[in-house]
């Protein structure tokens, strides 16, 4: 784990040096907004379907019971709300 307040002096960006906080800032931003599509096209075409990949599903249905207004309601009021995380 790094220190916390670890600052980077500067960086080389298309061979020349920078420690200008706001051009380093942009430079961050592009890498990681394009690094998905980037990846992306370097991934070859295929012919197969993304269904080619994946096992047979073990179920082809799934129900549900019934419930009522009431149910719920007492659900939510069971809810201890001092407990939740972050809030």
């Amino acid at each position: 784990m790094g220190s916390q307040g670890s600052t980077i002096d500067g960086l080389v960006i298309d061979g020349i040096r920078t420690d200008n906080p706001e051009v380093m800032a942009n430079k961050f931003n592009d890498y990681f907004a394009n690094i998905a599509k980037s990846l992306a096209d370097k991934i070859p075409d295929s012919s197969n379907s993304f269904t080619t990949f994946m096992k047979p599903p073990l179920q082809q249905s799934f129900g549900l019971n019934l419930t009522s207004p009431e149910e719920i309601l007492n659900l939510g009021h069971s809810i201890r709300f001092s407990h939740s995380k972050g809030v």
